[in-house]
């Protein structure tokens, strides 16, 4: 996977539509998870209307939680790749991860 240099994030709003979600996801390999899942999603005989919510509501934080710092969300995405394929990743312990973005952590 290689993921393009994109420019810092976005705070402007993105409306909880299909349409517009989808025009916000802006990582290839989110655009084709997006759309692999509505078409399966849409071409059963019936489509539960919670199935839809589900789809929507998780895409959407998606594309608010990738839009707010593309570099970071491509980052993430790499890291997930390399998980996948089972590889060895460097991490970092959340207690620490915590304090240094100044939430109070008791050990």
């Amino acid at each position: 996977m290689t993921a393009q240099p994109h420019e810092s994030g976005t705070d402007t709003p993105i409306d909880r539509t299909f349409t517009a979600v989808r025009a916000a996801l802006f990582h290839p390999d989110d655009v084709a998870e997006f759309e692999a899942e509505y078409a399966e999603l849409t071409s059963r005989p019936t489509v539960a209307m919670a199935a839809l919510d589900e789809f929507l509501t998780r895409w959407w934080q998606t594309a608010i939680a990738a839009n707010r710092d593309r570099d970071d969300w491509a980052q993430v995405l790499q890291l997930r790749e390399q998980l996948r394929r089972g590889e060895q990743v460097h991490t970092r312990d959340l207690a620490d991860l915590a304090a240094q973005r100044g939430y109070p952590v008791t050990r």
